[in-house]
């Protein structure tokens, strides 16, 4: 049998909750929506934490709208801006648009940066259509075309199922992040996660309108 490879992303030793916050991201997809992410694992190589992600088998496809828009509540949860804005994250395998790099997302920038404050709060601007292309934090529903009402109840349906407290809190406490970071993430995404199916109760019944 050939052998699994997987693309190792090691931590900076000043800054390992990067790198533990990429695995969380993972894991809040794979809870709600597994065909979203590939394998990931924590991993120690030559006393480096790394995040161990499985090279997945690409499709000899173009991401499309169709495959991009079907894990828009969850890009907009966790605040994945690059999910839309840099097409090296974003592969076709298996028929879904995997988000195979989640270094951009929950209260972290890319390259491990902190995101500005307020830009990953208790309300989910990336929800909105954002007027300015470089700033989705904003707003990032104009990078979805096509995304319709009923994408939007399907998502938000397996979100409210599916990431329950009792799994926000499970899957926080997996990582190895501070304390603090991770009783504030705790209450971040709950509040996050609440607020989404507020806003999708509205969109549905038409009370919020998505010109």
């Amino acid at each position: 049998a050939q052998p699994t490879r997987y693309y190792c992303k090691f931590a900076s030793v000043e800054n390992s909750e990067h790198v533990w916050s990429e695995l969380l991201t993972d894991q809040i997809y794979r809870a709600v929506s597994p065909s979203l992410v590939p394998e990931t694992k924590a991993v120690i190589l030559e006393g480096r934490l790394a995040r161990a992600s499985k090279i997945v088998e690409q499709d000899d496809l173009t991401v499309t709208n169709a495959a991009r828009n079907a894990g828009f509540i969850l890009d907009a949860l966790v605040g994945n801006w690059d999910a839309t804005y840099n097409a090296n994250n974003l592969v076709m395998s298996s028929g879904a648009a995997m988000r195979i790099d989640t270094g951009n997302a929950l209260f972290f920038r890319a390259r491990g940066e902190r995101k500005p404050d307020g830009q990953f709060g208790d309300i989910v601007q990336e929800l909105e259509k954002g007027a300015d292309p470089t700033r989705l934090g904003g707003g990032m529903r104009q990078n979805y075309p096509g995304l319709t009402v009923q994408d939007i109840e399907t998502q938000t349906a397996e979100l409210e199922q599916a990431l329950t407290d009792q799994k926000i809190d499970e899957i926080t406490e997996s990582v190895r992040m501070s304390q603090a970071a991770r009783d504030e993430l705790k209450q971040v995404l709950k509040a996050r996660r609440d607020y989404i199916i507020q806003w999708s109760k509205e969109v549905v019944s038409g009370q919020r309108t998505l010109a």
